[in-house]
């Protein structure tokens, strides 16, 4: 089974904020939580490739110089202390990159995203009414998983719940640990979603596949 320890994790996640301070995570929480973190710092690494500027900021606008990372999900509303991504990058609408946050999806039911982009004026939009954002204003999603076992078909199909209720056809995908699945492949990639197993620090050929996927989501944008 391909894997990583939470150590391999906090030093790929380290090596991305490129010597940011957080708050986040330590070898004490659930790695479940750390793995969406990395995930999260492979899509601020994938924005510096396509010559985005990367900052960070709370809710209010400010930094202190600590990022603040969620533990579990949340609310872009939210009047805790949160850090997101803040990408800029000439003549483009700004992005925000978010982990754990809300989206209200076509039926009107809120979903939680584990990473989440949305164009920075929708995302502003959300806090200042006090709601979740729409579907509408995905970007790009990544569901993470990372699982000792192997996935349950059911988590595909609950994917693809997902995908449907928030249009999210060439913008999400899984990213997961475990090994390849021909069936979850296969009911992922008919629903035009990516799917990336075996997703860890130390395979570099499925970051590099990872790295490609987001790029082309972000380039899209730009």
């Amino acid at each position: 089974m391909p894997s990583a320890t939470k150590l391999n994790l906090l030093e790929a996640i380290r090596t991305a904020l490129r010597g940011v301070a957080h708050s986040g995570y330590g070898p004490a929480d659930a790695i479940e939580d750390i793995y969406e973190a990395y995930v999260w710092t492979r899509v601020i690494e994938a924005a510096r490739r396509l010559g985005w500027h990367v900052t960070y900021s709370a809710p209010d606008g400010s930094w202190s110089g600590t990022l603040m990372l969620r533990r579990g999900p949340g609310v872009i509303y939210s009047p805790t202390p949160f850090t997101f991504a803040v990408l800029t990058k000439p003549l483009t609408d700004p992005l925000e990159v978010h982990l754990g946050v809300m989206v209200t999806g076509r039926s009107g039911v809120a979903h939680e995203c584990d990473v989440l982009v949305l164009p920075a004026d929708a995302a502003q939009a959300a806090r200042d009414a006090g709601e979740h954002p729409s579907y509408r204003n995905v970007v790009l999603q990544a569901e993470c998983k990372f699982y000792t076992g192997s996935l349950p078909l059911g988590l595909a199909r609950g994917l693809r719940g997902l995908s449907a209720d928030c249009s999210l056809g060439k913008a999400g995908g899984l990213v997961t640990n475990a090994l390849r699945s021909t069936s979850i492949g296969r009911l992922i990639l008919h629903n035009r979603l990516y799917y990336n197993p075996r997703l860890t620090p130390g395979y570099r050929m499925e970051v590099r596949k990872l790295d490609r996927r987001l790029e082309h989501r972000l380039r899209r944008w730009s």
